[in-house]
């Protein structure tokens, strides 16, 4: 197969055109992290087979492989080409040799949305607090609320005190039923900044009446400034984890106010006729998500539509939606929570953003969200076995039994006497092992082992 190339400097020029494209980096996101091209979404090429139906649907779409120096290259355009896909290039030489052509290269992850929230907060002004400031209004029992706009997740694991684990994509939606009445100060916080802006900035634009504040530098100034976090769960946090049910008389004026700010930012409405011509459209690439809780999408969801929480897609759009230039639809419940998604990632501006309002005759499917594997033409399947068959050959002598999932994962839970192992190494750890060593894989969810 011949595999097709692009300098960076055409790369920069199919970036900066108004045409599809995906740039995907394959290496770990915590390797992408020390040095990426700013467009570049991590897609690990060991877990390629489980992110490519959802971060690039169409089989048609461009992409461009990069990696740190170009050496897994060949091999990732080689395995998407066996899956289907069938326009890739990879950027020779990869980030080093965008780096030395003189191209800007970056340090983070979710680089576009962190660039969103700063320029947010530099136009608009978004109100902000210091640690020390909340401190003070705590401490003087203020009528304040605290509200976590992070996934419920990283909530549990350190929060500021006594404060509520709202998402932000549900803020829109339920923070007046925190703060139901005008004089209460609302705080909006997430681990470091851009959450905790956009979260303050999405209840401004909603139009609350409250005070509204974001907590600069979130949790980490909050830590810094020499105050402690709540770290792990308890029954009291998990209690202020569960999302109160909206305050229903707030919802039409706040609707209104979104549909405004959602128009303005240049996203549009569509009816069903539309919805149904994007899915026959095969030259283009469309995204269609539910922005709604795991809970209400698994209660009933738009056949086709992925469920990813709405204040993640903004925050990690490129991860979630990486082709430039594509379509996304939003599933609209409820008035709300879409439109604000909507707005802000058309105020993104990396792809054409679209709302549609589902009516008492569209057709809901239950259940969590399918996830499509896709393996490559070719590959051989593993061999799988069962629970018992495992705990079997883990008792033999010598026998290894490896957890490739991720190293989070593997900590808060695991098979008895697995160790983690990140996959890109273990091809080398099997090659050092004995062969008669019986090696048991294992995954959270069993897929990953079997890839």
């Amino acid at each position: 197969m011949e595999i097709k190339s692009c300098t960076p400097a055409q790369l920069q020029n199919a970036i900066a055109s108004s045409r599809e494209l995906a740039v995907l980096d394959l290496r770990e996101s915590g390797q992408t992290a020390l040095k990426r091209l700013f467009r570049a979404a991590p897609a690990p090429s060991w877990r390629l087979e489980t992110l490519m139906d959802a971060m690039v649907p169409r089989r048609g779409a461009p992409i461009v492989l990069t990696d740190l120096d170009g050496s897994t290259l060949a091999s990732g355009a080689l395995k998407l080409s066996r899956m289907g896909y069938e326009d890739v290039a990879i950027l020779s030489g990869g980030t080093l040799a965008w780096e030395r052509e003189g191209y800007e290269v970056f340090i983070d992850q979710n680089l576009p949305g962190k660039a969103l929230g700063e320029f947010v907060e530099s136009a608009l002004n978004t109100p902000r607090v210091t640690a020390l400031e909340l401190r003070k209004m705590l401490d003087s029992k203020a009528d304040v609320v605290i509200l976590d706009g992070r996934t419920p997740e990283e909530f549990m694991n350190f929060s500021l005190p006594g404060a509520c684990n709202v998402p932000n994509g549900e803020l829109a939606l339920r923070a007046s039923a925190y703060a139901p009445r005008p004089e209460t100060t609302i705080v909006v916080n997430c681990a470091g900044r851009t959450r905790s802006i956009i979260g303050c900035q999405t209840l401004v634009n909603a139009g609350l009446p409250n005070k509204i504040f974001a907590l600069q530098n979130g949790t980490l100034g909050w830590l810094l400034a020499g105050f402690e976090l709540e770290v792990g769960p308890s029954a009291e946090k998990i209690a202020r984890a569960v999302l109160k049910p909206p305050r229903r008389e707030d919802l039409g004026a706040i609707s209104q106010n979104l549909q405004r700010w959602m128009a303005k930012s240049g996203a549009s409405f569509i009816d069903g006729a539309k919805l149904e011509e994007i899915s026959l459209d095969k030259s283009r690439t469309a995204y269609h998500v539910d922005t709604r809780t795991a809970a209400e999408y698994a209660s009933g969801h738009l056949p086709g539509f992925r469920h990813v929480p709405g204040g993640q897609l903004v925050q990690a759009w490129d991860r979630f939606t990486p082709v430039m230039g594509a379509r996304v639809i939003i599933a609209d419940f409820d008035g709300i929570r879409a439109l604000a998604t909507a707005a802000w990632l058309a105020q993104a501006g990396h792809a054409e953003i679209m709302v549609f309002r589902p009516d008492g005759a569209s057709p809901l499917v239950t259940g969590p969200e399918p996830k499509t594997i896709l393996r490559p033409c070719g590959a051989r399947e593993a061999r799988c076995g069962s629970p018992h068959e495992a705990m079997e050959l883990g008792r033999f002598p010598g026998a290894a039994i490896y957890d490739v999932d991720n190293s989070v994962n593997w900590f808060l839970s695991r098979v008895d006497g697995a160790k983690f192992c990140a996959p890109p190494r273990l091809q080398q750890i099997l090659a050092a092992t004995k062969r008669d060593a019986p090696i048991v894989i294992t995954s959270s969810e069993g897929v990953l082992a079997k890839v």
